[in-house]
């Protein structure tokens, strides 16, 4: 597996203003991942494009609706593609990613569980 490194933060700290600024000051030996939109990136995989594109429809239909649960399982669908982008990517990088597969998942918990019983 490469050598990843996550840029953590709740929603509005500016992780996304902060890939868009990066992605022309890293070297190229830095791959910065908008994660968990990994359709967004370059060099993914058809299928994982459309997957992840379904993921991301799946969460924005889930806020429009009002739909918690569906949202919550929209971010656990797209965070679990993380592995797979990594290995369809060149193994010889250090990857910037947007947000953690873990830690999101586990910070995002606490609050679609309690949202998810009702």
């Amino acid at each position: 597996m490469p050598n990843y490194y996550s840029v953590c933060g709740v929603d509005g700290t500016g992780k996304t203003t902060l890939f868009k600024e990066s992605h022309m000051a890293l070297s190229k030996k830095i791959l910065p991942l908008f994660s968990p939109q990994y359709h967004l990136n370059p060099g993914v995989s058809a299928q994982t494009k459309e997957l992840s594109q379904i993921f991301d429809k799946m969460g924005h239909t889930g806020d429009k609706l009002g739909w918690s649960s569906l949202k919550a399982i929209s971010l656990f669908l797209s965070m679990s593609l993380t592995g797979r982008v990594l290995k369809e990517l060149s193994s010889e990088s250090i990857f910037l990613l947007e947000r953690d597969p873990l830690l999101d998942v586990l910070a995002y918990a606490q609050f679609y569980i309690p949202e998810m019983k009702q």
